[in-house]
């Protein structure tokens, strides 16, 4: 999401720059993308991390009227209200990303995109304003580039999507392809998209080639709008994810990988734009075969989740956004 922001940013004539310490595979991603990257040895609360993030921003050309002066959003859970109180009185405007509202905010602005974010309760300091719920979600241009058809949900299912995200460290992706196979598909394409810090790419292509003929797993896609679009169904993660392929109409089957997806895909389950199958921990092969084999063959049940989910989002979450970043 901050990479999709940090796009759209730039697209208004803007300047994006990272600075974050991540796996090498997701900086060279940023960097590819034309947005700057400053790598940092620690994360907040490491003094470091401040000292060097102030130093960048000093680079930075300002002017005295507030508009000039750069906007520093804060994505991640180990950040603090004491940080924000810092910036904000360094002079700088900050915006923080939050899922879960589990400490008091001190930034300008707190943003929440998600589906169930109007019911979260954010304990902050006066002055500091919300943007909740899914009118503030942040798509990516190529997400929402391909949202622009609405989808067509065809009797038979002839592809399923496979994604659990960046990095999938408890392996979920080799346990739907366990039940793809255990569900016998034969006429059926598969696409698994690893992701960029996945590092079983190649078990998960190993067991591919054994899987059915036409399963294929690739470790990232700049195009995976476009691959969502043409998928019949798809299996993913409970994040993220979810909400992207609820506002493509992508219907299918969704598994819960941290806590801070729980609220979000209780809501997407409710609202009846995709099957929640609940905890990984909770999941076998055989069981998601199951569930898999009945909604491929309920097409009534696909169409109803697929206009559900498009009814959810309206796609413009990330202009407004960026139009917060620029009236303070």
């Amino acid at each position: 999401r901050c990479w999709a922001l940090a796009q759209a940013w730039q697209a208004t004539g803007g300047k994006a720059i990272f600075v974050s310490r991540c796996p090498d595979a997701l900086r060279a991603r940023v960097e590819s993308s034309g947005i700057g990257f400053i790598p940092i040895e620690g994360s907040h609360p490491e003094e470091a991390d401040l000292e060097k993030t102030l130093a960048e921003l000093a680079q930075v050309k300002q002017g005295p009227a507030p508009s000039t002066r750069p906007w520093l959003v804060l994505d991640g859970y180990h950040f603090s209200r004491g940080l924000e109180m810092e910036l904000r009185r360094l002079g700088l405007k900050v915006a923080t990303i939050d899922d879960n509202a589990r400490r008091f905010f001190a930034a300008h602005w707190i943003l929440n995109g998600n589906v169930h974010a109007r019911q979260l309760r954010y304990r902050r300091a006066k002055g500091t304003k919300v943007a909740l719920g899914p009118r503030y979600f942040i798509f990516s241009e190529e997400i929402r580039k391909a949202g622009k058809r609405r989808k067509a949900v065809r009797k038979d299912v002839r592809k399923i999507l496979v994604t659990m995200g960046g990095a999938d460290p408890s392996n979920q992706t080799l346990k739907v392809l366990r039940a793809i196979e255990r569900a016998a598909l034969p006429r059926v394409s598969v696409l698994a998209i690893a992701g960029t810090a996945n590092r079983r790419v190649a078990q998960l292509k190993k067991f591919a080639r054994k899987c059915c003929a036409r399963c294929r797993v690739i470790q990232w896609t700049p195009r995976i709008g476009a691959e969502m679009a043409k998928a019949d169904l798809g299996i993913g993660s409970a994040g993220r994810i979810a909400t992207e392929m609820a506002y493509l109409g992508l219907p299918g089957l969704r598994i819960v990988l941290a806590d801070n997806q729980r609220g979000l895909i209780r809501k997407i389950h409710r609202e009846r734009a995709a099957i929640n199958l609940g905890w990984h921990r909770w999941l076998t092969p055989g069981r998601i075969a199951v569930h898999l084999r009945r909604l491929i063959g309920n097409v009534a049940l696909r169409r109803k989740m697929s206009d559900k989910g498009r009814r959810m989002f309206d796609g413009k979450g990330t202009d407004r956004i960026v139009k917060i970043l620029e009236s303070l």
